[in-house]
């Protein structure tokens, strides 16, 4: 086409130069400035009878065949189908004796038609189906039919819905007819009578208004569904949308208010030929920046009007866009998101209705075909994608706008001068790259969100890595097809762009739209310069927002905040409490603070966030406020206090002792109670506040007070006891005595029964600090009288002056007297004690004497024995003991005199005996028996009695065992202990025997 060579320079003010210009489609086979591309054959010989064309999209396993199929309309009442690739005929009928309209179904199997048989005949409407016979040919058949009106108002639009449930046609007059319940039976003929009624009367269409060239003419018809949620049901809506030249209406073809009058929803018609059904995508579609997020609907129907000032977008509910797209426009194509407006740049037009193409006429009357141009304006993304000037004209255009289609958009353009160009749009990837390479990058977005929107099942583009992004970021990228992957790496190359450009603000606001898909490392290298902590700080914000950010990412923007001194926003940082509050790593985020300087921060954080050791730590260590930290642990649990206060139990004693006793007082004694010994070590240097505790303790658990009442000593069992109350007493106990409270320790020893203890555990007390009375309490208490008696002897010994010494003798002679009857080897222990010192011997000479004598008396020792001892020390002066040796040596001097008599009686008894004894065995000496009385009975003896020769005679008849009795009953008794006495000194000597054979023998045991 010559006319494309020319400059466009002249046709500027028909070019909107507002909008973003590109050229994204190409010529196909012929480009616009090469030779002339004549048309096929078989499209020549319609070419200028065609009154209507539709696109059919590729579906292999139907009649429109592998590359789709075009469907032509001539005004002399054919159809014909094409293959729109090589254009050789499919199917074609004589339809109608005038076609006057065509449209094709959403799936492209049938074909509608309407037209008339004769000028005055009604218009009739066809539902055709194309049906393939087995010779591989595709024949048509006439499904349903009906008459539409009569044929004085022309036949302007004929809108079929995208499930063939509706059909509308508009007319001239403004009549709208809506045909229902159109099915594709297969029948042979055409038996379904179609139901048709009147969406829009012509009598109720407002006159022209003065000056008005055409009447309130029906330009375009669409229908839109939608799905409402009503009581818990799914409720279907369809309305038809109908444009005027100057107004838009709406009249519910289903649903709640289906078959009322149309509605005004627009003040703004459009003219013939400028208002189409557009499948337009939602805001939200465009907008998404993840594959992630899910749109319920993401397109719907609308109606597009093409007027000269601007283009409007009409939904249900009216007017839902305005375009300033400028200039003269002749008519609108729908190429899926895109519209291909025709216009005539540079001046005025006249259009005819009914598919006239528009005419120019020039100076002297000569009709001429005018310069078209062709201009495809994207809708999803508010730019020009292409232009183009046509010298010979526009004759006819069709698009590849197929619902469900997923195959390439392009458009054909057949020019007055038999001329037919194809332009087929190029790839998404062809067009990002154009746009990365014009810094275009904000706008790819909206192409990336409008494709995947309108062909989800076609697979994105692959992009080539950026030159500035590090290759080790690559391997962490996701799947490179995703959209979630393409928008961030759109905006990571425009945050790239600006960061090179020194935009550091605008930069990082591209950066934190690729948060999730950009590694943040690859961000923050980029910021880390001191200079550009403000957008780091920025960027890491937006991180936590996420709830992407690590504790390494908390840690750096809380630097940034503190090295920034932003304290405000440290603040908004950390208080956040709404829903879309920032997440963070608390501890960290208090560490940070802490480190910084920001103490005031560091404790909200700790207390808002129930980090209760990090809030105790910065109470304690780094505001040094005791008194905080004690109210927070009376808030807290009591399990939790108790875990906390040993922790921090020492130093709140050292800034508040009172004050805490009181805690620990309180949490140590409820009803579940625990073990305090963990406590002790943090009152190390508080011993009063030590023993505070422990008494309160001991009164509140275990109702045992110290000096509650009077100090005697308690001879009655110890109490049963635990560990904790055992330990209790221990410590008290120690206390009392290194803090001089001898009354109170004292108190507590004597009485077991109240205040349980172990004795050997208060004696290793008692010794270690020196207290005498508790001591001595002990050794009593525990039978260690020796002890005792050691203890005072050894302090005697230890004393450095007479009266100490004088009171050590004191108490040895006290403990003698109380306790020598149940201990006599004490009196020895005594009499060597005071035989051990000349200063003690000489105070307690009578006392020497006494013991002196009890041991004599009670002969604890011998004579020897007792000058052994008193000689040993060379102290004892003989003078003192001689009387007590005289004494004995008279009594000894008396014994043996006793003894001298003794054996001189005996000699006389056994010379006695001798001769009894002798006259008893002699057989010629008679034995004389002068008894007159019996020795049992002691009556008159008389016969029979028996006579003894010990001299004694009984009756017969008292003798226990008659005249059988062989022994006097009389001397039985002593004869018995004779012989017993006889018996032991048998074993006697036997023992003795025993005990020499053992000396005597070897010991076998002396190698060992």
């Amino acid at each position: 086409m010559s006319t494309s060579s020319r400059s466009l320079s002249k046709y500027s003010d028909t070019i909107l130069t507002s909008w973003h210009n590109f050229s994204f489609f190409e010529s196909r086979p012929a480009a616009l400035d090469s030779e002339q591309a004549m048309l096929p054959v078989q499209l020549q010989t319609i070419a200028d009878r065609v009154v209507c064309v539709e696109y059919v999209a590729p579906r292999p396993d139907t009649w429109p065949g592998r590359r789709g199929a075009l469907v032509f309309g001539t005004d002399d009442g054919y159809i014909y189908v094409m293959d729109a690739h090589t254009y050789t005929e499919i199917a074609t009928w004589h339809a109608h004796g005038t076609l006057c309209a065509a449209n094709v179904t959403g799936d492209g199997l049938g074909v509608i038609s309407v037209g008339t048989d004769g000028e005055d005949t009604p218009y009739e409407l066809c539902v055709w189906m194309i049906r393939r016979k087995e010779s591989g040919t595709y024949s048509p058949t006439l499904t349903a039919q009906g008459r539409l009106h009569d044929a004085r108002s022309k036949l302007c639009v004929l809108e079929v819905h995208p499930q063939l449930d509706f059909i509308a046609a508009g007319f001239e007059d403004g009549k709208v007819l809506l045909i229902r319940d159109v099915a594709l039976t297969g029948k042979d003929t055409a038996q379904d009578l179609l139901r048709i009624k009147v969406a829009r009367d012509a009598t109720l269409v407002d006159e022209p208004a003065e000056g008005a060239e055409l009447p309130d003419t029906i330009t375009g018809l669409a229908f839109t569904d939608e799905l409402v949620q009503k009581h818990g049901s799914t409720h279907r809506t369809v309305h038809l949308l109908i444009a005027t030249v100057s107004k838009t209406l709406r009249y519910t073809a289903l649903g709640s208010s289906a078959n009322t009058a149309p509605t005004l929803i627009d003040t703004t018609g459009s003219p013939p030929g400028c208002a189409i059904k557009f499948l337009a995508c939602s805001d939200e579609a465009l907008n998404v920046q993840s594959a992630d997020e899910s749109i319920s609907s993401p397109l719907s129907y609308k109606m597009v009007l093409a007027r000269d000032e601007a283009i409007y977008l009409v939904g249900a509910q009216g007017r839902e866009a305005s375009i300033a797209l400028e200039g003269p426009k002749s008519r609108v194509y729908a190429l899926h998101g895109q519209l291909v407006v025709l216009s005539t740049p540079g001046q005025s037009h006249t259009s005819t209705i009914g598919g006239d193409r528009p005419l120019v006429f020039d100076a002297r009357g000569t009709k001429t075909h005018q310069l078209t141009q062709v201009t495809v304006f994207d809708l999803d993304t508010k730019c020009v994608t292409y232009t183009a000037l046509f010298g010979a004209g526009v004759k006819t255009l069709w698009t590849s706008n197929t619902t469900g289609s997923d195959s390439a958009s392009f458009f054909s353009v057949v020019t007055h001068a038999a001329q037919k160009f194809q332009f087929q749009e190029k790839s998404l990837q062809e067009k990002l790259e154009y746009l990365f390479r014009m810094h275009l990058y904000l706008l790819a977005v909206p192409f990336l969100c409008a494709s995947v929107a309108r062909f989800p099942r076609v697979q994105l583009p692959v992009l080539a890595s950026s030159a500035v992004i590090l290759p080790a970021v690559q391997h962490e990228r996701r799947v490179a097809s995703s959209l979630t992957m393409l928008i961030a790496d759109v905006y990571r190359r425009y945050g790239d762009y600006l960061y090179a450009k020194g935009d550091f603000e605008g930069a990082v606001l591209q950066f934190i739209k690729t948060i999730g898909v950009v590694p943040p490392s690859y961000v923050v290298r980029k910021f880390l310069d001191a200079q550009r902590l403000q957008f780091l700080t920025r960027y890491l914000q937006a991180l936590h927002t996420s709830g992407l950010a690590n504790a390494d990412h908390t840690t750096l923007l809380l630097n940034c905040y503190t090295k920034l001194g932003d304290t405000d926003a440290l603040d908004r940082f950390l208080t956040a409490t709404d829903t879309e509050a920032l997440a963070f790593d608390v501890p960290v985020a208090i560490s940070v603070c802490r480190r910084s300087g920001f103490i005031d921060q560091a404790a909200y954080l700790a207390k808002t966030h129930k980090c209760h050791e990090a809030y105790l730590s910065i109470q304690l260590r780094d505001k040094h406020n005791a008194a905080e930290a004690i109210d927070y642990l009376q808030a807290l649990a009591p399990p939790q206090a108790e875990y906390y206060v040993q922790q921090y139990a020492h130093v709140l004693l050292n800034a508040l002792p009172a004050e805490t006793t009181e805690l620990l007082i309180k949490l140590y004694t409820r009803a579940e109670w625990r073990s305090p010994a963990p406590l002790f070590s943090s009152f190390v240097g508080h011993p009063t506040m030590l023993v505070h505790f422990l008494e309160t303790l001991a009164a509140l658990r275990w109702d045992r007070k110290v000096l509650d009442v009077p100090s005697t000593p308690s001879d009655a069992a110890a109490a049963p006891t635990d560990n904790d109350e055992t330990l209790v007493f221990h410590t008290l106990l120690e206390l009392y005595l290194s803090s001089g409270a001898y009354q109170k320790a004292l108190y507590l020893l004597q009485q077991p029964s109240q205040f349980p203890y172990v004795p050997t555990h208060a004696m290793l007390l008692c010794a270690t600090q020196s207290f005498t009375q508790g001591l001595l309490f002990l050794y009593e208490r525990l039978g260690m009288i020796d002890a005792l008696f050691q203890h005072w002897i050894d302090a005697s010994h230890a004393a450095k002056d007479d009266a100490a010494r004088n009171e050590a003798t004191r108490g040895v002679l006290l403990a003698l007297e109380r306790f020598g009857d149940a201990h006599p080897h004490l009196y020895i222990t005594v009499l060597q004690y005071l035989a051990s010192s000349s200063a003690i011997l000489d105070q307690h000479c009578e006392e020497f004497g006494d013991v002196l004598e009890h041991i004599d008396e009670h002969n604890l020792l011998s004579p020897p024995e007792v000058v052994q001892l008193v000689s040993a020390t060379d102290v004892v002066p003989m003078g003192m003991i001689s009387a007590y040796l005289m004494r004995h040596i008279r009594n000894e001097h008396a014994e043996v005199d006793s003894l001298e008599k003794l054996t001189v009686s005996y000699q006389t008894e056994t010379a006695s005996k001798l001769d009894e004894l002798e006259a008893l065995t002699s057989n010629t000496a008679p034995r004389v028996f002068q008894n007159h009385r019996c020795g049992l009975c002691h009556g008159t003896l008389d016969l029979p009695n028996v006579h003894f020769m010990c001299k004694h005679s009984f009756h017969q008849r008292c003798l226990p065992g008659g005249e059988a009795g062989r022994e006097c009953p009389l001397c039985a008794q002593k004869y018995d202990t004779m012989r017993e006495v006889q018996q032991d000194n048998a074993l006697y000597e036997d023992h003795e025997i025993l005990l020499s054979q053992v000396h005597a023998a070897d010991d076998g045991f002396d190698d060992c």
